[in-house]
């Protein structure tokens, strides 16, 4: 399976959905601008599927990095919201 971003083949962690549909990896998803049209739902859906307690070993500093990210987003996405 190849990232929709990147077009690298991984067999690492591949998130489906927030790019139109696409696959993208755990890299380039953790890289989206806070402009990446996701919904609240979506970021809430991201973090729990990346939090550091899910992934422990390898995984752990990028689990790590992206939940920060998405938190961010999460907060930028509230203020915006009326």
């Amino acid at each position: 399976m190849n990232c929709h971003f990147c077009r690298r083949s991984t067999n690492g962690v591949m998130v489906y959905g927030i790019a139109d549909g696409k696959w993208i990896c755990a890299n380039c998803c953790a890289s989206l601008k806070p402009d990446a049209g996701l919904t609240t739902d979506q970021i809430e859906a991201l973090i729990r599927l990346c939090h550091p307690d899910r992934h422990r070993g390898p995984m752990e500093q990028l689990a790590t990095t992206t939940t920060q990210w998405l938190l961010n987003l999460r907060k930028k996405a509230r203020r915006a919201t009326p």
